[in-house]
């Protein structure tokens, strides 16, 4: 039976090649398949493959269709079960050794995963989503040079593969590899300029060296293409923050918010901006908003208990010490923190307690000693 191989997929779906079949007969089922599958009309599409086995139950490809259903819907113990058997009627199915490399990928057995992707490429080598997949699977188990070469493999046959492009370039940024990481982005950025996500990338890359110019108008070109972009928002903000352009940041930060009012950290991030200014009303109200949308917040706790304690507010600034403490009770400083507020309520024996705890934490911390020794205690708790 001849049969084509379409690796093309819509954006967000499970990178399934889709098959092309020549001819009339079961062939055409085969065809109303694959198209009931890419509606994802999953019921209709297992009768059409279904339909082809009654009459031919060696069909590798009505198996191989049957698969790339179960793998959508995630039933992956189903998927490879059909893979296997197609691979049964034809040994030489490249694409069948894919699909079985997808459901150990979907499984996270990223090793098992890899062994199929190679197995396949060494039945059909000249094949760029097996490349680009094999190459992310890599980087995933941090093996950055093989996952470039199978990058730069993908490229080389598909020189137009943005997503390729794209991982290249956070595989290169991994290596340390600056300079090539940016040319892979721009590689990207050649080949699909309205791609928002690169020029994030970019940017990105020019804040890691802090060319903060360049970072805000590789962000603003991301939003020109996609203004309800929430990464380029936050970024945005982060650049003006750093360079103290206080209302630039405020309504980068903000429009982040209204586009993801969710998003907790972004009103940490709010809270620090107004607090640089000098805003303690507002960072209260910032940090409290944190802290609605996520009560496990510990540094917006933090960060709420300093600005109550700046205000005289020592029981409030406990509480929130204290919660935070409750979240992650190895961070030292939170400790320090709480110590400081005990001490100016006059409770220096809690104060003592909380040094001494940070000090158990980490034995070396200077702070926490001088803070004893100046309410005339030592590291031993004499209790």
């Amino acid at each position: 039976m001849a049969t084509a191989v379409d690796e093309t997929n819509p954006p967000g779906e499970p990178a399934i090649p889709r098959l092309r079949p020549l001819g009339k007969g079961p062939e055409t089922r085969i065809v109303i398949g694959n198209l009931y599958l890419q509606e994802k009309k999953y019921a209709e599409a297992v009768q059409e493959f279904e339909a082809v086995l009654r009459e031919n139950p060696d069909s590798a490809m009505a198996h191989f269709g049957l698969g790339n259903v179960y793998l959508r819907q995630r039933q992956g113990d189903r998927a490879a079960v059909c893979y296997a058997t197609a691979l049964r009627h034809n040994p030489e199915l490249a694409e069948a050794r894919y699909g079985l490399g997808l459901v150990h990928l979907q499984e996270k057995r990223l090793e098992e995963a890899a062994e199929e992707f190679r197995r396949s490429l060494h039945l059909s080598p000249d094949r760029p989503l097996v490349r680009f997949t094999l190459g992310n699977v890599y980087l995933a188990q941090k093996r950055e040079s093989e996952a470039v070469e199978e990058l730069r493999e993908a490229l080389r046959l598909k020189p137009d593969f943005v997503l390729a492009s794209l991982s290249l370039g956070r595989t290169l940024l991994a290596m340390g590899q600056d300079a090539e990481a940016f040319e892979a982005y721009r590689g990207a950025l050649e080949s699909n300029p309205q791609l928002a996500s690169a020029h994030v990338r970019l940017g990105d890359l020019h804040a890691s060296q802090r060319r903060y110019a360049e970072a805000i108008a590789e962000y603003q070109a991301a939003l020109a293409t996609r203004p309800t972009l929430l990464a380029a928002h936050e970024r945005l903000g982060d650049m003006h923050a750093e360079q103290g352009h206080d209302a630039e940041a405020l309504a980068a930060y903000q429009e982040t918010a209204r586009l993801r009012p969710a998003r907790a950290a972004i009103y940490l991030k709010l809270g620090n901006l107004h607090l640089a200014h000098g805003r303690q009303e507002e960072a209260v109200g910032a940090l409290r908003e944190a802290v609605r949308h996520n009560r496990f917040f510990a540094e917006a706790r933090r960060r709420l208990g300093n600005v109550y304690v700046s205000q005289g507010k020592h029981a409030r600034a406990i509480l929130e010490y204290r919660a935070a403490i409750w979240v992650n009770p190895k961070r030292t400083q939170v400790h320090v923190d709480l110590g400081d507020a005990y001490r100016e309520q006059g409770d220096l024996r809690n104060a003592a307690a909380s040094y001494r705890k940070a000090l158990e934490i980490d034995p070396n911390l200077e702070g926490a000693k001088e803070r004893l020794a100046a309410i005339g205690e030592t590291p031993e708790d004499k209790s």
